[in-house]
């Protein structure tokens, strides 16, 4: 059998490679199987068979088996570490492996992306992933090199194209044109938390600068790119777009919990604690967790209300609260609009880390007093500036001419920061009364604590639902 097999085995990986291409993914893993059982070390095969494996894992995932899933995936790791040991230049194993371990084990991740470019340094993909995993380690300094060959790769790969004498891939030039997008992204996320030491003579955020407007000319529509350049130009926003908000959190969403977790992320916690005390060992009728993300804080709620509302304007996010089964409703869309929606139902209002995507707080503490209950109680969180560094600050942006804070500042992050002061006439404003305050830490930003603020305010029995 073994010779037959040794005669016929070039025509069994062709099968193989016939089956995939078909889309019969289960019928190709079988014959490669079939002809590593004639060489266990044959690199393309075991780079066929992890490929093939690890697309019949995707499928799998969205048909919702996610045990056979991930033993698939398992299984395809396995090919692949088969495929680099038999051969270390194995460009296409190295890198499939690398993006298999590219989450749960980064580090081990950059040395397989390092072979794979060691191998075909023409390969793209590889440069722009080393980039990602060297970013997601917070090696900024690291990453931007590798997402500029990237970008220098891919660039050339788009002018080739559209200069090709025949017709041009209209498909291929919208992907190289988002690939383009991405990096030119990244490289201003990055660059902007670099010291100039590491950037070109007018400064990191220069170059940060710079790169963002490159990728608005590849995405002129993105929202995300869009807010982000406004924070580095330290442009006047009164608040973050919808658009922004629901794509920077539905692109969050799969890994918020744990990023969160990695950045020591105190808020929910914090806002709990302020609740139970004005329960004092009793229970909530209604709850509206406003901004409830992934359902961080409905979780602890949960115990305390007869009934708990969700309110977000990400879908993923309300698909991943919706998991916890801690909510009785759960609303996609606009906050405060939807809270306005529910004159005098609420009995606390909790607003994680939410209200820092806008400078402009008006509208959202408007809208929580309609929504409240006469002796109803606000809750929040926000990002903290001090009265006297966003005077500085508004100065500095204004050409010489005396500028005043107008009570909140755009930060680099892309959130807000509030004076205390301004938050409170603004809740005073929409007829709230303060009832608790605390200096808060959210969570570390680069190691460092970030300075945040924590708020109670109480809609005063003696006001009527608008």
């Amino acid at each position: 059998m073994a010779r037959r097999l040794t005669r016929v085995w070039p025509l069994v990986v062709l099968l193989g490679n016939d089956l995939y291409t078909a889309g019969d993914l289960p019928g190709a893993i079988s014959v490669y199987k079939k002809a590593l059982e004639h060489d266990e070390t044959h690199a393309d095969s075991l780079t066929n068979l992890g490929s093939a494996l690890q697309d019949l894992a995707w499928q799998r995932e969205e048909a919702g088996a996610q045990t056979e899933s991930l033993r698939l995936l398992e299984e395809a790791v396995q090919a692949y570490r088969a495929a680099v040991a038999a051969n270390p230049y194995h460009a296409m194993a190295s890198y499939n492996l690398a993006l298999l371990l590219h989450n749960d084990a980064p580090q081990e991740a950059v040395e397989h992306y390092l072979s794979a470019i060691e191998a075909d340094p023409t390969m793209a993909d590889a440069f722009s992933n080393l980039g990602a995993a060297y970013h997601a380690q917070q090696m900024y300094a690291q990453a931007v090199p590798h997402y500029l060959e990237a970008v220098e790769l891919f660039t050339a790969q788009l002018e080739a194209e559209r200069a090709s004498p025949a017709a041009a891939d209209d498909a291929l030039i919208g992907q190289y044109t988002s690939y383009l997008a991405v990096l030119h992204a990244r490289c201003g996320e990055a660059m902007v938390r670099m010291p100039d030491s590491e950037c070109g003579d007018a400064g990191c955020v220069a170059d940060a600068i710079e790169h963002l407007t490159m990728s608005l000319q590849y995405d002129p529509d993105n929202e995300l790119t869009r807010h982000s350049l406004a924070a580095l130009r330290e442009e006047r926003v009164q608040a973050s777009s919808p658009e922004y908000i629901a794509r920077l959190f539905d692109d969050f969403a799969p890994t918020f919990d744990d990023n969160l977790t990695d950045l020591g992320y105190t808020s929910p916690q914090a806002l709990f604690r302020e609740l139970e005390a004005v329960l004092d060992g009793g229970k909530f009728d209604v709850v509206v967790d406003a901004g409830c993300g992934t359902g961080l804080m409905g979780k602890l709620v949960r115990g305390r209300c007869a009934r708990l509302v969700g309110i977000d304007l990400s879908p993923k996010m309300v698909d991943r609260a919706r998991t916890t089964g801690a909510y009785d409703e759960l609303h996609v869309g606009e906050i405060a609009e939807t809270l306005r929606q529910m004159p005098g139902q609420a009995d606390a209002v909790v607003a994680a880390d939410v209200f820092l995507y806008a400078g402009d707080l008006s509208p959202a503490l408007d809208a929580c007093a309609v929504a409240l209950k006469p002796g109803g109680v606000l809750a929040f969180t926000l990002e903290r500036i001090s009265a006297e560094q966003c005077d500085a600050d508004a100065d500095a942006q204004g050409g010489g001419e005396q500028q005043q804070c107008a009570g909140w500042k755009l930060l680099r992050s892309g959130r807000f920061a509030h004076v205390r002061g301004y938050v409170e006439a603004a809740a005073a404003a929409a007829g709230l009364a303060p009832r608790a305050y605390s200096e808060h830490v959210p969570r570390l930003e680069s190691g460092r604590p970030v300075p945040g603020h924590l708020f109670v305010f109480e809609r005063p029995r003696s006001m009527e639902t608008e």
